[in-house]
């Protein structure tokens, strides 16, 4: 999350965790993680939160929404997408939600 979207959140009352990032971070994916990476990324609008008297939680992905936006793909396909999605949420939670490595 940027600076001017943490300010938007801000003008809400909603104070957010950490420190909003500034920079872009470059990683290099492995041509087999892929898609699973880049469903990951099309899904940046999909994951459900909580505002309350702490401030804005992240709780996790919609699996409902990221199920509707991979619609037609075979059963074995969307398990192995959803066990890759789930990986990437475990590690993405605890950075969305303000704690630092």
């Amino acid at each position: 999350m940027d600076t001017e979207i943490a300010d938007e959140f801000r003008a809400l009352g909603l104070e957010l965790p950490g420190e909003p990032l500034n920079q872009t971070e470059t990683f290099e994916v492995m041509r087999s993680n892929w898609h699973s990476v880049s469903a990951f990324l099309s899904l940046e609008t999909q994951w459900r939160m909580l505002a309350g008297p702490a401030g804005l939680v992240w709780t996790g992905l919609d699996y409902r929404a990221a199920a509707a936006a991979f619609k037609g793909r075979s059963r074995h396909a969307w398990a192995k997408l959803l066990a890759d999605l789930k990986i990437m949420e475990d590690a993405a939670l605890p950075i969305l939600n303000g704690e630092r490595p």
